[in-house]
């Protein structure tokens, strides 16, 4: 499995302040997860950081006691995201 990401700060901002994560080929959970960054807002590049950490963590922390049906999976990445 190869993955590749590319992420461009544009023309009006001078730091890239998006957050990505993906997760390695022999994970058992497969993950990818993508914020956005602020507009150029002071912070922005942590906030974006640690929405991708907060969503990872959560989404690994609670994967085996969810059930495989597709709404509870769905609800684990929603919860995640909240």
């Amino acid at each position: 499995m190869r993955i590749l990401a590319k992420s461009d700060i544009g023309k009006a901002r001078q730091m890239n302040q998006d957050s990505f994560f993906a997760s390695k080929e022999d994970d058992e959970i497969k993950l990818f997860i993508l914020a956005d960054g602020m507009g150029g807002y002071t912070g922005g590049e942590i906030a974006s950081s640690v929405a991708v950490y907060s969503a990872q963590n959560y989404i690994l922390n609670n994967f085996k006691e969810t059930p495989k049906e597709r709404n509870d999976i769905l609800k684990l990445i929603s919860d995640s995201i909240e």
